[in-house]
């Protein structure tokens, strides 16, 4: 067990950190119907609000047979009149992502590049993320990440920022996390991401140094730091993501990052 589990041991709510997260981002009872039924209701409209769709994923995480569909919409893979229909079995998600993996290849050179687990390489073709994530200034992703860092932990803050070149920023934000943590734990992010917060990512980084403080004030290297970074235990995963949620919730929900940290760039009201 590593030690950023081991203080779990003991706690009735470490014990229950996956239900926990799942149940703070999947839709329960009445809220589940609530939420499920405006979705629908966007979807059946005669002219579907890509807009209004965008900020239902910005606030919500999509229920797992309506989210193949919603992505396509949202990111133009599919097209409104002829929109995919929702998906009851994972397999057949997976095997039409798939698909859509193959097809988008042909036409268009990989948005993402680096090793990526095999679950996730459908993910990373056919979703046209290239043209948002390249009119976004890595170097604002990482100073941002960094101020949000020395909010929570000012000497984790100035420790890494000696050795910063040892935090793999790049594979992170190009590839949207997909070969650092297990897809089932990012699908939530993703929802976000293509709701148009990209932020979303940010915190994520951000809950990962913090998950891994410890360890990283102990580096005197930027090649430790590497190594720490580099293969994050799954059983740190679901812990890393609600974090990261409940970070982006706590600093105003921002979408995209500013040249001053502190006035977020917002997309909606948190009514």
């Amino acid at each position: 067990m590593s030690e950023e589990t081991s203080s779990t041991v003991g706690d009735p709510q470490g014990k229950n950190f996956r239900r926990a997260y799942y149940e703070s981002l999947l839709f329960r009872g009445e809220e589940e119907e609530k939420n499920v039924g405006c979705l629908e209701s966007l979807l059946k409209a005669a002219c579907i609000d890509v807009e209004s769709l965008k900020q239902f994923c910005q606030k919500n995480t999509l229920p797992p047979y309506h989210r193949l569909q919603v992505w396509n919409i949202i990111l133009g893979v599919s097209h409104i009149e002829g929109v995919v229909p929702p998906y009851n079995d994972e397999e057949t998600c997976t095997h039409d992502l798939e698909q859509s993996r193959e097809a988008a290849t042909e036409s268009r050179a990989d948005c993402f590049s680096g090793a990526v687990r095999p679950r996730q390489r459908g993910f990373l073709a056919v979703c046209p993320l290239q043209e948002m994530m390249d009119s976004v200034d890595r170097c604002l992703l990482r100073k941002t990440c960094f101020h949000y860092v020395g909010r929570e932990d000012s000497a984790l803050c100035t420790h890494l920022s000696g050795l910063s070149d040892g935090i793999p920023f790049s594979l992170w934000f190009n590839q949207c996390f997909a070969s650092t943590l297990p897809e089932t734990c990012l699908e939530g992010v993703w929802d976000r991401l293509i709701g148009g917060c990209v932020m979303i990512l940010v915190f994520l980084a951000v809950a990962i140094l913090l998950t891994f403080k410890r360890r990283l004030l102990g580096a005197k290297s930027s090649s430790v730091v590497a190594d720490v970074l580099t293969q994050i235990p799954e059983e740190n995963c679901v812990l890393i993501v609600m974090k990261a949620v409940e970070l982006w919730e706590a600093s105003g929900c921002p979408l995209l990052p500013s040249p001053s940290p502190h006035l977020p760039r917002h997309g909606h009201s948190n009514d």
